[in-house]
């Protein structure tokens, strides 16, 4: 087509006057218009399910939970689509496990997001997820181990203490 028949059919349909290059420059602008209405955002859907199963978290301890999502796809992607997991945990976005080592005990709440393989439906599912402390683990020694005292003597005893926070 040339610019001045371009022109031409721009000035008959809009009833205005463009010079042939402002008449290529509308017509550029309306192509990247529609191709840009053409490309849809994913839309969450009922189509979609999301199941968890996280099991019980002990701080310091390796964790293993799992996100699986059901219905209009074979494969997944996953995300945290807001609040974040506990330090030392990540969330492997290809198999949707929950893995690692919980650094603090606490409770997170956090959102994860299943998108379908072809990037068109999604859903979500709010999580909480309490990390236990662990019970610190203490040691008593003493020495001597044994000791014979005969009455009315004393006997010095060394008592060593490990593990565990010092309040």
């Amino acid at each position: 087509m040339r610019t001045s028949h371009l022109a031409e059919k721009c000035s008959t349909n809009f009833g205005l006057l463009f010079s042939p290059r402002v008449a290529v420059v509308a017509m550029l602008l309306s192509l990247v218009s529609i191709q840009a209405q053409a490309v849809a955002a994913p839309t969450r859907n009922n189509a979609i399910k999301i199941t968890a199963a996280l099991g019980n978290a002990k701080q310091g301890q390796t964790f293993r939970g799992t996100i699986s999502a059901s219905g209009k796809s074979r494969f997944y992607t996953y995300s945290i689509s807001s609040g974040t997991l506990p330090a030392g945990l990540a969330l492997s976005s290809t198999t949707g496990i929950i893995s690692g080592v919980p650094v603090r005990a606490s409770t997170f709440n956090f959102t994860v997001r299943a998108l379908s393989a072809s990037r068109t439906f999604f859903d979500t599912l709010g999580l909480r997820l309490t990390v236990a402390a662990t019970e610190p683990s203490i040691t008593v020694s003493v020495t001597p181990t044994t000791a014979t005292v005969v009455s009315g003597a004393t006997q010095l005893l060394t008592a060593t203490v490990s593990g565990g926070t010092s309040t």
